[in-house]
C-alpha cells in the first residue's frame, strides 16, 4: 500500500463544551414525547457532528472537584463565568443543566445548520431578564402546535437568528426553522431519529459509558475536505486519509479520567498501520520520560487496539495519576 513509509500523526482536536444559555418560557403542546427517551431518539437522522456533555455531572463528579482545587486561578474562571450565567439567565450548569447536545446537518455549513438539545431542571422564567442584559428582539411563531421563539438581534439581524421551544424539562434551539420543525417532530414521536440507523447506533454503542462529553463525526466526506485543505497548504503531505469514514469519542469522570476515541477506516492496512504509529509514539515516550516516573505511569494506562476497520485507543487515569501530573506541573 503507498505511504507505508509516512509517519502518520492525526491529532483530532476534542470538540469543547459549547455554553448555551437561552431563552426558555413554554411550549405551546403538552402531549409530546417522552422526555427521559434515549438522547438518540432525540436527534434527527439528518445530523453528522453530535457533541454531548452532562455539565451536571461533570462539575459535580469528585475528579472535577479535585483537579478544580489544584488550579486557584482556573477554578476562580468557571465560578465567575457561572456566576454570570446565573445573574443573567437564573440557571446554575452545576444545579440545573442534565444535558446539552449540539449538533449539525452540515458541518461545512455550520452556522446554518446546527442545532442544540438541552436537558435539566429549567423551570424558571428569565426571558425577561435576558432580553434587558442583550438587544434582541422576540416573536412567536406556530411550529407543529408548539409555540417557537424566533429570536433576531435587533440591530444585526443576520448576526443573530434563533428559533426557540421549550419547557421545564428541555430546551430546543435552531439555527433555522426547517431544523426546528425535525426536532419537534421527534418530541412528538414522529420522523426518524438517529436511533434508527442501526449503523451509527453500532459505533454509538462503543461510547454511551464514556458519556460526561461524547462526539460522534460519522461522515466520509469531510476527511476530503480534510485532506484537500491541509494539501493545498502542504503540498508535499501525501498521507491519504479519505478511507477514514467516522470519528469518536467519550469522556468519563468519575474516580478517574477515562477517555476513549475511535476512528473507522474502510482500508484495513490503514488501521494496522495507525496503530503501529501510535505504539510507536508511546514506546519513544517511555523511552524519553525516564526522570519522570508519573509522566511513564500515565502512558502506560494507554492501550491501541485495532480490529478490521476499527482503530481504538483508551486511557484511564487514577485520580492520583493526575493529581501527580499537575503537582510535577506547578513545579515547573
Amino acid at each position: 500500500m503507498k505511504n507505508k513509509n509516512h509517519i502518520i500523526f492525526i491529532a483530532v482536536p476534542f470538540l469543547v463544551t459549547v455554553v448555551i444559555a437561552l431563552i426558555f418560557s413554554g411550549c405551546g403542546e403538552k402531549e409530546y414525547a417522552d422526555k427521559n427517551l434515549d438522547i438518540m431518539h432525540r436527534i434527527p437522522d439528518s445530523n453528522i457532528l453530535i457533541v454531548s456533555a452532562k455539565p451536571k455531572e461533570i462539575l459535580n463528579s469528585p475528579l472535577f472537584a479535585s483537579l478544580s482545587s489544584l488550579d486557584n486561578d482556573a477554578n476562580g474562571n468557571l465560578k465567575q463565568k457561572e456566576q454570570e450565567l446565573m445573574n443573567m439567565t437564573g440557571i446554575d450548569p452545576a444545579r440545573d443543566i442534565d444535558r446539552i447536545v449540539i449538533m449539525s446537518e452540515d458541518i461545512r455549513n455550520f452556522s446554518k445548520t446546527w442545532s442544540v438539545i438541552v436537558q435539566g431542571n429549567l423551570n424558571v422564567s428569565f426571558i425577561d431578564s435576558l432580553l434587558s442584559h442583550t438587544e434582541i428582539g422576540d416573536s412567536i411563531i406556530t411550529v407543529r402546535g408548539f409555540d417557537v421563539h424566533y429570536i433576531t438581534a435587533k440591530k444585526k439581524a443576520d448576526f443573530l437568528k434563533l428559533y426557540v421551544c421549550f419547557d421545564e424539562n428541555e430546551a430546543l434551539i435552531s439555527s433555522g426553522k426547517t431544523i426546528m420543525d425535525k426536532m419537534l417532530g421527534l418530541k412528538q414521536g414522529k420522523g426518524k431519529a438517529l436511533a434508527d440507523n442501526k449503523n451509527i447506533m453500532q459505533k454509538y454503542d462503543r461510547i454511551r459509558y464514556r458519556e460526561h462529553i461524547w462526539f460522534m463525526l460519522p461522515v466520509e466526506g469531510i476527511m476530503n475536505d480534510v485532506l484537500d485543505k491541509v494539501q493545498a497548504a502542504r503540498p508535499d503531505f501525501q498521507l491519504d486519509i479519505k478511507n477514514i469514514t467516522a470519528i469518536q469519542g467519550g469522556l468519563n469522570l468519575s474516580d478517574e479520567l477515562g477517555v476513549s476515541l475511535q476512528a473507522y477506516c474502510s482500508d484495513k492496512e490503514l488501521v494496522a498501520l495507525f496503530a503501529d504509529t501510535i505504539n510507536g509514539f508511546i514506546a519513544i515516550g517511555k523511552l524519553t520520560v525516564g526522570a519522570l516516573p508519573q509522566v511513564r505511569e500515565i502512558l502506560d494506562t494507554i492501550e491501541v487496539s485495532k480490529n478490521e476497520n476499527l482503530l481504538e485507543c483508551n486511557v484511564s487515569l487514577p485520580l492520583e495519576n493526575l493529581m501527580a501530573l499537575q503537582a510535577l506541573k506547578n513545579l515547573q
